[in-house]
């Protein structure tokens, strides 16, 4: 009997360090992400169509070995502005 206790108690005491586990690993992952959001927005005083991105919140982090991920996302997204915000 009390060896069937100390076996349940040593599952649930895996099971628990294993949830902590799996959620350090997912908020490490979601912390060196980037999102991209795109808004559009009409001005009468601009007459032609210009394409700003906006870095913001990156808190020195590394995209990819020297940004390499993040600079090939602006890239791809050929900006007539980069402004940096949010820090």
């Amino acid at each position: 009997m009390v060896n069937k206790l100390k076996r349940k108690m040593f599952k649930l005491i895996i099971l628990f360090f294993s949830i902590i586990f799996c959620i350090c690993v997912y908020y490490k992952w979601k912390e060196n992400t980037f999102e991209t959001t795109f808004y559009e927005l009409d001005s009468k005083k601009i007459h032609e169509n210009i394409r700003i991105v906006n870095l913001s919140d990156l808190h020195l982090k590394e995209f990819g070995k020297n940004n390499e991920n993040l600079v090939e996302k602006i890239k791809e997204l050929s900006p007539d502005i980069i402004t940096i915000s949010g820090e």
